[in-house]
């Protein structure tokens, strides 16, 4: 969910967007020829209702033009295609075509991105070396990314020189040492499927697109961490280009009071170009049981309540999801999933859900490989994430427990949002409960990663098109959403936030990092020691000064 890949940008004539026809989940469900179906429809056979995923714009051509003089080019761009591997092709500004322009800098959401003034699309580590120290020697701000995945504001940086890393794509396994050697630009899908080739597994995200190395700095919660625990704490070394280009290896024998912080605050230090990973033989040939069932309104209160008083076992997760359909109606759905056997996964569902919420309108089963659980799961969310464009104004929140009224207060505000903003209705609200075991059975002292008490992560995707809908957007998700919950979230006043799903707005950055005074003086010690400057505070950036972590 803490931070794709480029994908073109198109734009359908006169700038209008149009939503895609995504397939019903039945028709979807009989379509996956890799995958075993089983359909238990309860009441009426009435097509399972599925999110509709919006729309990527499309590419503007725009008409091709004879250069009869070559232009001059700026002298940012000068300077730079001196230094980088790439020449003048590798330095892209507006003038090279906004079209290209735009999908080089373009980001999953369109809400509150950063101000790019030129890319350098770098090719290898000295690119990105030069790169930052001819920024600094010039007073510049730079700015680093892979696929752009992350969704917070970004509108603190302006002019930024943008730095893309997307095409290291190195993925290295060794599976004697069971160990994985992972390139700054791999995604989540890429490793995932590198992994299963050679029948291995670890902790990744519930999506293809985000970075590996992005997800993993600020956490990465994931299926499997039940199993192993978060993809952070899977690192056994990393590789860094710290703010004067200096290149570094952190781990727990080379600046370990480094590697602590890089693992849950990892993007505050510098630029992480790989990672060594701890990977794991899978287990029943890596196939996941997965079964998506619907509920009505009325049960709501029963589903929360039985969603607080189970323990998951640490092969199974369960999400809520709330979503709408085009017309404006909205569902409830629990999306579970159990890596192994499904026999075994069957029973699981049924001692810990069918017995408190036996009535239901419909379920939907399948057995469904590692490596293609993220596009064919939940409901097959996962791949609209994948989709460029749109404002998702997303906020966040972590729960102890669920306080039914706040929860049945969020959801009829849910459907009050869509009923009144229908341009709003792929707008969704998931609940995500992981299994805490393998996250929890470790030293919490020995990461930056601060929240691992949070039990339940609860995520709003507010997701349309207009700008003019930021501001009631905004304010609706930190007022009916993240407010109502957090009255009665657990923490005592002490709210907790999943950095890689921030908002950046209200937060206080100890719900990210943590609220303990050591904690919060050791990150500002790093912090002041590795990125003095503060060249890398474009995304959530550790304060200076310890009242900065409980100051909005």
């Amino acid at each position: 969910m803490s931070g794709s890949s480029s994908a073109s940008r198109r734009r359908a004539g006169g700038g209008q967007f149009r939503l895609m026809r995504v397939a019903t989940l039945g028709v979807l469900l009989l379509s996956l020829c890799a995958s075993r179906v089983f359909a238990t429809p309860i009441a009426a056979a009435e097509p399972a209702p599925v999110p509709v995923a919006y729309a990527e714009p499309e590419a503007f051509a725009a008409p091709a033009e004879f250069e009869l003089v070559p232009r001059a080019y700026s002298a940012v761009k000068v300077a730079l295609a001196a230094l980088v591997s790439g020449g003048l092709n590798a330095v892209i500004e507006p003038a090279d075509g906004q079209a290209t322009f735009d999908s080089l800098k373009s980001r999953w959401s369109d809400w509150m991105n950063p101000g790019v003034a030129t890319i350098v699309q770098a090719a290898t580590e000295q690119d990105v070396v030069r790169t930052i120290q001819w920024a600094n020697a010039n007073n510049r701000t730079f700015f680093v990314q892979n696929t752009g995945h992350g969704w917070a504001n970004f509108t603190s940086v302006k002019n930024a020189i943008l730095i893309k890393v997307n095409t290291f794509k190195t993925i290295s396994i060794d599976t004697t040492l069971n160990r994985a050697t992972v390139g700054a630009g791999v995604e989540m899908g890429e490793l995932i499927k590198a992994l299963f080739a050679v029948q291995r597994q670890t902790t990744l995200g519930t999506c293809d697109c985000p970075g590996v190395i992005g997800a993993l700095l600020g956490g990465g919660h994931g299926r499997l961490q039940g199993m192993y625990g978060l993809l952070l704490d899977q690192l056994v070394s990393a590789r860094i280009i710290l703010h004067d280009g200096s290149i570094i290896e952190a781990s727990d024998s080379q600046n370990p009071d480094l590697f602590w912080g890089l693992r849950g605050a990892g993007h505050n230090f510098g630029v992480v170009m790989s990672v060594v990973l701890k990977v794991y033989p899978v287990e029943v040939g890596g196939f996941h049981y997965n079964a998506v069932t619907y509920y009505e309104d009325w049960q709501l209160e029963s589903i929360f309540t039985l969603m607080n008083s189970i323990t998951l076992p640490d092969r199974a997760s369960a999400y809520v999801l709330f979503f709408s359909d085009a017309a404006g109606k909205s569902y409830i759905a629990i999306d579970f999933t159990y890596a192994g056997r499904v026999e075994d996964g069957q029973t699981l569902l049924k001692y810990h859900f069918d017995v408190g919420l036996p009535q239901r309108t419909l379920r939907q089963e399948k057995v469904i490989p590692w490596s293609d659980l993220n596009k064919e799961g939940m409901l097959g969310i996962a791949q609209n994430w994948c989709i460029r464009g749109w404002r998702k104004n997303t906020h966040s929140t972590g729960m102890i427990s669920y306080n039914i009224p706040d929860v049945r207060t969020v959801w009829n505000g849910y459907r009050t949002l869509i009923q009144q903003n229908p341009a709003a209705f792929q707008s969704m609200y998931i609940w995500e409960t992981y299994p805490m075991q393998g996250m929890r059975n470790r030293d919490w002292t020995t990461t930056a990663y601060s929240n691992r008490d949070i039990m339940h992560i609860v995520v709003a995707f507010l997701i349309y098109e207009s700008p003019s809908l930021d501001a009631a957007m905004t304010a609706y998700g930190e007022n009916a959403f993240r407010n109502v919950l957090n009255s009665h979230n657990g923490y005592n006043g002490k709210p907790r936030v999943y950095v890689n799903y921030g908002h950046g707005g209200a937060e206080r950055k100890a719900e990210f990092y943590g609220w303990d005074s050591w904690r919060q003086q050791k990150l500002m010690n790093l912090k002041l020691q590795y990125d003095p400057k503060g060249r890398f505070n474009g995304y959530h950036p550790i304060p200076t000064a310890i009242p900065g972590f409980t100051n909005n």
